[in-house]
């Protein structure tokens, strides 16, 4: 790292206005995928930190779905039984989170199979 990126980074750190905008931001985006994605399809748990799990039917098949529409979720399957049919879904931009939203619903409404029919 050069002296130009670490000067920046501590302007970064002191700028308690981007802070602000920042965690503003994040809550909005994660209060939108907490009310959003149930609404497509399974349930949400939040955690205390920058992603959601979502609980879903065919959980690997939703991720290779929405892959296809450009969405990348990560499935928790390999953490074990315990997350079986979860996929990690990061808290992003809210234009990112709606796009994410606009995927699932595509999903949901082109796979009968992934809505458990």
């Amino acid at each position: 790292m050069n002296a130009l990126a670490q000067g920046a980074g501590i302007a970064g750190i002191h700028d308690r206005e981007h802070w602000r905008r920042s965690l503003t931001g994040i809550a909005e985006a994660r209060a939108y995928l907490q009310a959003e994605l149930p609404r497509i399809h399974g349930s949400v748990l939040s955690t205390d930190c920058n992603f959601l799990l979502w609980q879903v039917e065919g959980g690997a098949g939703w991720r290779h779905a929405l892959l296809e529409q450009g969405c990348l979720l990560r499935n928790c399957s390999s953490f074990g039984r315990a997350l079986k049919g979860y996929l990690r879904v990061s808290v992003r931009t809210l234009p990112e989170c709606e796009r994410l939203v606009t995927a699932a619903r595509h999903v949901a409404a082109h796979h009968a199979t992934l809505r458990g029919e």
